[in-house]
């Protein structure tokens, strides 16, 4: 992928119990960081869902609390990162 173009990335948050939390189709350009506050619930397991196309998506869950925080990373590949 080449990263020096915008990119369309579809995001979904859904809750333990499949109750969709979050979801958006938001344009990215190259090194953009986009923000989304209280959209993770306060515990529980989440799980996140990046699609930028067909062959670029990525799905994964995760424990959650208070203090955490998720990150997605867009190159070659869709990365999450976890941070408390």
């Amino acid at each position: 992928m080449d990263r020096r173009e915008e990119v369309s990335v579809e995001l979904e948050l859904d809750s333990e119990s499949d109750e969709e939390l979050f979801a958006d189709t938001m344009s990215l350009s190259p090194d953009s960081e986009v923000t989304e506050d209280d959209v993770l619930p306060s515990s529980g397991t989440v799980t996140l869902t990046a699609r930028v196309s067909e062959d670029l998506s990525n799905m994964e869950s995760f424990g959650v609390d208070e203090a955490t925080s998720l990150h997605i990373d867009i190159e070659d590949t869709i990365a999450f990162e976890k941070t408390v």
